[in-house]
């Protein structure tokens, strides 16, 4: 898994056997962030598949502690809906805008894919 984060927007980079044990397992690692031109770090990253509560959207991102400037964020989850997992394992992509309000977005993507 390779992930990072310009303020909101995540982009991760997963190999074909790690989408494959998606499915039935969680993927962790880490995700380097960064808030415009300034390195914040790197944060746990956690993957899933799982039920999501807005229907309309293939991911949804949570973090700990919840509604949180990212310089505050030690813990991001990105749960992928069933019709999510469906798209990458079809189309090597997914993601979804998360809070339209506030312009996050996360692209999920296969190795070797062009973004």
């Amino acid at each position: 898994m390779k992930a990072g984060a310009v303020c909101w927007e995540l982009s991760i980079e997963l190999s074909e056997e790690e989408i494959k044990s998606l499915f039935n397992n969680s993927l962790d690692g880490k995700i380097r962030v960064y808030d415009r031109n300034e390195k914040l770090g790197d944060k746990d990253l956690q993957i899933r598949v799982g039920e999501i509560n807005n229907h309309q959207i293939n991911a949804e991102l949570r973090t700990i502690p919840e509604k949180v400037y990212i310089d505050s964020v030690i813990k991001y989850t990105v749960i992928l809906s069933k019709d999510g997992y469906d798209d990458l394992i079809r189309n090597g992509s997914t993601g979804d805008r998360m809070y339209a309000n506030s312009g996050c977005k996360v692209r999920i993507y296969r190795k070797g894919l062009e973004v």
